[in-house]
């Protein structure tokens, strides 16, 4: 690793060395020994220097990111002033007293210390503030990224859910029930209108509350219902005080939707689907039958929830099957209001 550090930098830290270490003892007064001053200035610059490259390349590979910055530079300066004093007192003594046999005066010594330190701190900053920006240009293209993965997420959602598939299907059973029961038509129509409403009301937006998705999420299980009859159940068990808690939109019913696709949906195997909520997270669990014969995937599923989610500040998006039943945890989003108040 010192290696392929110092030949990346080797012409800034070569030229780095030089300047500072001939520098040194022209600051420092030495000029009656300023060739032998100079060569040992060198020597002990480029200790530093060494160091320093090494103690700053340990610490951003152990906090890389941003938000680590604080702590990553707390360590380096830390270690790099434990380098210098080890070097300053411990290599100067045993070369000035062992073997040049000078003796090491201890203002000398501290203005040695002094000086050594403004000189490898300055080297340092300069050497953070190059992987700052580099870190701070990436973060910003992961971020334009996920923001361009997400915007195509959503328009792969939005695409999904109004797709002939799902229209042609809710329109055969409303053709079915309207010449027996009328009112059930109309109950029906006035659902299947709310969800492509929902749909193309919410299909901008990052986040909604659970109580506008739940009422969507139940006008799409109705319409699956009044399809399949008593072979698909639900039960929703929403506590009041998370109704205005957020969750991407569509979520859920993604969920439902795969649960209806890929499983039976049959009287002698009825599909449950159970949505809940545990520990500020929303699962959506049902029981495991799945089709001989799957259906073709859209490809939109799990992947478009986990994309959204990693967009919306690296959520993280739980699945948990069993060999009885499919879970997926959410996680729930807590309005800046109700973050506030704790």
């Amino acid at each position: 690793m010192f290696i392929i550090r110092f030949i990346r930098t080797k012409y800034i830290t070569l030229l780095g060395i030089v300047i500072v270490g001939w520098l040194f003892p022209f600051i420092l007064g030495w000029q009656e020994y300023y060739v032998i001053s100079g060569l040992f200035a060198t020597f002990y610059t480029a200790l530093h220097w060494f160091g320093t490259l090494e103690i700053i390349a340990y610490f951003q590979n152990r906090y890389p990111d941003l938000r680590q910055t604080q702590k990553r530079l707390m360590m380096e300066v830390l270690t790099i002033g434990l380098m210098i004093f080890m070097i300053n007192w411990g290599v100067a003594y045993v070369i000035d007293i062992l073997i040049l046999e000078h003796k090491v005066g201890f203002t000398r010594q501290l203005r040695v210390t002094a000086l050594a330190a403004i000189f490898t701190l300055l080297a340092s900053a300069i050497y953070e503030s190059i992987y700052f920006f580099n870190v701070s240009k990436k973060s910003l293209l992961e971020t334009e990224k996920l923001k361009n993965e997400n915007l195509q997420a959503q328009f792969a959602v939005l695409k999904n859910q109004v797709s002939p598939h799902f229209l042609f299907n809710s329109l055969n059973t409303l053709m079915t029930i309207i010449p027996e029961d009328s009112n059930l038509a109309l109950q029906f129509t006035d659902q299947l209108s709310a969800v492509y409403r929902y749909i193309l009301q919410n299909r901008d937006k990052e986040l909604v509350s659970l109580a506008t998705e739940m009422e969507f999420v139940k006008s799409y299980i109705f319409l699956h219902q009044i399809r399949f009859g008593d072979s698909l159940r639900s039960d929703i068990q929403i506590p009041q005080e998370y109704e205005d808690w957020q969750i991407a939109p569509l979520t859920i019913q993604i969920l439902v939707e795969n649960a209806i696709k890929h499983n039976v949906v049959s009287a002698n195997k009825p599909l449950t689907i159970r949505i809940l909520v545990e520990d500020d997270n929303i699962l959506i669990i049902n029981n495991l039958q799945k089709k001989k014969q799957a259906e073709v995937s859209t490809q939109v599923g799990l992947s478009n929830i986990q994309f959204r989610y990693e967009y919306l500040g690296n959520l993280p998006v739980e699945i948990l099957p069993s060999a009885t039943d499919f879970k997926v945890k959410i996680p729930l989003i807590m309005t800046h209001e109700k973050a506030m108040k704790q």
